[in-house]
Parts: C-alpha cells; sequence; structure tokens
C-alpha cells in the first residue's frame, strides 16, 4: 500500500474532522446534542425501543397529528421497492400495540409447516390484507438473532389467514437476507429492509426523513423523529457526506479501500496495545496476570476470553480481579465486564470469603466491585455459574462515568477503540484499581 497516499488522504480528511469536531463542541454547549433516545439506555432496543416507535408512526390513529401521513409515505416505498401493485386500505389501517401473539410456537418435522410465535409489528386493514414486520436490531447496532423457523411460522400465518394479501417484510439494520435458520429449507417469499440509506434497497432512514417533511406543521412529533435519526446514525455509526465522498472520491477510493482491507489488524493492534497497557497498569497496583490472557479478546472472533489478575507471585489465589467476556454480541449478556471473581472453581468456603473481600461503602461508584448493580445489564442465571464466580459483584464496562452513554462492553465498537487509543478507558480502570486498593483489596488477591 502507497503510504504517501494514505497520509495524504489523512491530511484532506483532517480539516474535515477538526471542523466537525469544533461543531460538535458548540452544539453540546447549546444542549443541541441532548437526545432522549441515547439517555434512556435501552438494554433491549428491539424490543423498548425501536418496534414501538415504528408502530406508533404507522398508527395512523396516533396522536402524533399527520393522521395517516407516515403510514401513506411508508406504503409507498413499499410499493414502489418491494411489492409492486400491493394493495393495502389505508383508511381502514389497524395497528397493534403488542407483539401479534399467532399461537404456540411449534416447529414441525414436515418441511414448511412450521406455526406460532409472536409478530413484532402487525398492521391489518378491513379489507382483508395485512403487514407483517420482523424487526431485528440489537443493543450493538447489528441485526439480532434469528430465531428457528421464524419467518417462515409468519408467513405461514400470513398465508392462511390472508391468502396472497400481505407483505412479509425482514427489517434488520444493513437490510441483509435472512438466514435458513428462519425461513426454513423451503423457499417463502419475505422482502428485506434496512435502517441504513440505501439508493437501491427500501430503507428506515429514507422513510424518516419523508416524515420530517411531513410532519414540519407538527414540531413536537418532528423533533422526536429528528433525534430518532440521530440515534439510529449514531448507533450504526453512519458517516457523514462531506468525509464520505472525500473517501471515496476517485482519486481516493483505491487508498480507501486498502485502509478497510486492513481494518481487521488496525483493530487488533489497538486492542492488544490496550491490554498491554492494562497489564502494566495492574502492575503498578502490585498486580499480574495469573496466566497469559486469551488472545480472542485481542481478535474479538470468538466468545469467552478473560485478562484474571492476582497479586504478584501470588498465582494460586482463589480470589482474583477480571476483565473478560462471557460471550461477545448476546443481546442479553454480551460483552466485557470486570470484577472480583472465584478463579480456582473452590466455592465451598463463600461465606468466609465474602467477609475477607468484604467492602463497605455507600459510594454507588464502589458498588459493582462488592454487590450486582441495579437497574444494569445482568448475566442471566443460567449462564455458567456466575453467581458463584461472581458473589462480590461485577459490571459491564460501559464509559467514563459508568452512564451507560458509551459502549465500551464492545470491544469493536469504533468509539470504544478510540478510548482504547485516547487513554479514556485505561484511566477508568485506574479508578477500579484505585477502589481495591483504597479498601485493603489488592493484598488480599
Amino acid at each position: 500500500m502507497d503510504l504517501k497516499a494514505i497520509q495524504q488522504l489523512l491530511q484532506e480528511a483532517q480539516p474535515i474532522l477538526q471542523k466537525s469536531k469544533a461543531e460538535m463542541k458548540e452544539r453540546e454547549a447549546k444542549g443541541e446534542y441532548f437526545n432522549v433516545f441515547e439517555n434512556l439506555h435501552f438494554t433491549r432496543p428491539e424490543e423498548h425501543l425501536h418496534t414501538p416507535f415504528l408502530r406508533m408512526l404507522l398508527d395512523k390513529d396516533a396522536n402524533h397529528g399527520v393522521g395517516k401521513g407516515f403510514l401513506e409515505a411508508f406504503l409507498n416505498m413499499v410499493e414502489k421497492k418491494l411489492k409492486s401493485g400491493f394493495q393495502y386500505d389505508i383508511n381502514s389501517s389497524h395497528v397493534e400495540y403488542k407483539d401479534k401473539h399467532i399461537g404456540e410456537v411449534k416447529i414441525s418435522e414436515k418441511d414448511g409447516e412450521s406455526t406460532g410465535g409472536d409478530i413484532d409489528i402487525f398492521l391489518y386493514d378491513e379489507k382483508g390484507h395485512a403487514i407483517i414486520i420482523e424487526n431485528k436490531f440489537d443493543r450493538y447496532g447489528n441485526s439480532a438473532q434469528d430465531q428457528p423457523r421464524q419467518l417462515e411460522r409468519y408467513h405461514n400465518f400470513g398465508k392462511k389467514e390472508y391468502k396472497d394479501n400481505f407483505i412479509l417484510i425482514y427489517l434488520t439494520p444493513s437490510g441483509q437476507d435472512a438466514s435458513e435458520y428462519s425461513t426454513g429449507p423451503n423457499k417463502i417469499t419475505y422482502y428485506p429492509m434496512s435502517y441504513d440509506l440505501s439508493d437501491d434497497k427500501p430503507n428506515i432512514l429514507s422513510w424518516l426523513k419523508k416524515c420530517l417533511d411531513i410532519s414540519k406543521g407538527c414540531p413536537r412529533i418532528h423533533e422526536v423523529i429528528k433525534q430518532y435519526i440521530t440515534y439510529i446514525k449514531n448507533t450504526r455509526q453512519i458517516m457523514e457526506d462531506e468525509l464520505l465522498n472525500l473517501l471515496l472520491s476517485e482519486e481516493n477510493v483505491d487508498v480507501t479501500l486498502g485502509i478497510l482491507r486492513d481494518g481487521q489488524k488496525i483493530k487488533e493492534k489497538i486492542r492488544k496495545d490496550f491490554c498491554n497497557q492494562l497489564v502494566n497498569l495492574a502492575g503498578e497496583y502490585g498486580l499480574e496476570l495469573r496466566q497469559q490472557y486469551d488472545g480472542n479478546i485481542v481478535t474479538w472472533n470468538s466468545d469467552y476470553g478473560w485478562m484474571i489478575f492476582v497479586g504478584k507471585k501470588r498465582l494460586q489465589s482463589q480470589v482474583g480481579f477480571v476483565v473478560g467476556n462471557y460471550s461477545r454480541t448476546n443481546s442479553e449478556y454480551g460483552g466485557m465486564l470486570y470484577g472480583l471473581s472465584i478463579i480456582n472453581g473452590y466455592f465451598s468456603n463463600l461465606g468466609e470469603l465474602k467477609n475477607v473481600f468484604k467492602i463497605e461503602s455507600s459510594d454507588p461508584n464502589v458498588q459493582p466491585l462488592f454487590g450486582p448493580e441495579k437497574e444494569y445489564h445482568q448475566l442471566p442465571e443460567n449462564k455458567g455459574n456466575f453467581e458463584r464466580e461472581f458473589p462480590f459483584g461485577y459490571s459491564f464496562l460501559y464509559d467514563e462515568d459508568r452512564a451507560m452513554v458509551k459502549k465500551w462492553y464492545d470491544w469493536d465498537d469504533v468509539q470504544t477503540l478510540a478510548d482504547m487509543r485516547n487513554g479514556k478507558m485505561l484511566d477508568f480502570m485506574r479508578t477500579r484499581f484505585e477502589i481495591l486498593k483504597n479498601n485493603g483489596i489488592i493484598d488480599k488477591l
């Protein structure tokens, strides 16, 4: 790769980035970056944010003030880009405000006959037409996991109740196709739709931009839609047009693609450097690795990776300070966490250990090191023996203020990688070691 070309591209990009950064600071000072969706800290955004919000916009009888305008724009997109000639009566449209329950899930041994489940978004009119939407958007901004024969089950429901007068939409962040695990081995008709902007695919962001135009006379819903668009772009890390145009210009596109080809190596280098810095930081507090940390923390290509810190020359310790994950991306318990943990598999003296490692403090900043945090992400009871492995407490990594604003639990997230490089995450981990030191825990590890 031509290093001079890369340097030239970075030099050209720098003014754009600096301008954007300055504008962000100015707008932040005015409170223009307040976003209600980002401040609600959804741990299951698909269920608690995206699906309910889309239902509300698609409801002609909702109190957003624009009547059937949003629904009409959505149906125009469906008819033009998904299913030409699709008939649906807007004037008699109804929206189910809860998941549409279509019976107990039954996975048939006969191909194509599975039934039941709960449909995310279900619209129907009084003339025998329906719209079925399966919405996949996890807390990382990626597609949530497919469920067994899910689209097959919903397709069978549509065929039974509405014959050919329905449309089944598979809505994901990038507009990807569903897996055979969801569709079953037989070919069923469904239509992918994305959240991301696209010139050739129907997508939620394009529709939301039309909703902005439609709602200009209704300032409250107009502002909410604007904030929702920002939330999606931030979650999906969608690049601004000026920088995107520079990177994809004719003279720069080869360099840009070359950098992308090395993207995984760049990420691994950032993670490895951070892990090594964390090891050095632990050493300042008299701790060392019990054993070499799992390489998949650096590669981020498989689950269950840990860094286990114990007192120097005390490799047989029963308790250690750990940083790691059970899963990288599981929507319920995925991501990096930290805490004091039983590390030798010996649990018979838990009562004694809880007294030895007891921390008494009313400071909520200290809480994750001596008890599970309320209102924070929790590991499920059926995932390992975490109640025994973390009897003293644990917390997922979030951000420097533990405010659940960033996604430090996701080590593939761009902001996380940036904070690894700029020292913010390391500074935060120093505060964790300080808590251990100030409470006399380090000497006991």
